[in-house]
């Protein structure tokens, strides 16, 4: 869920500043920098920290609402 965000981001982490620093390249999910660390890929970050991967269907949601233009 959302929740697991908000233990280490509030709720100031705002949708600009997630566009505005290439996080979410909105409409575009496989170039989000957001989505990479969800899926632990090589070279980002990965998040949730010192915890395994969301479940696949959430990090689908959030593709899908980056892919939908993140609004």
């Amino acid at each position: 869920s959302f929740n697991t965000c908000i233990n280490c981001h509030d709720q100031f982490s705002s949708r600009s500043a997630l566009m505005s620093t290439g996080w979410v390249v909105a409409g575009n999910s496989a170039q989000s920098q957001l989505i990479k660390a969800l899926r632990h890929q090589a070279g980002a970050d990965p998040m949730p920290r010192n915890q395994g991967a969301l479940p696949e269907s959430t990090i689908q949601q959030i593709e899908n609402w980056i892919n939908q233009g993140a609004q």
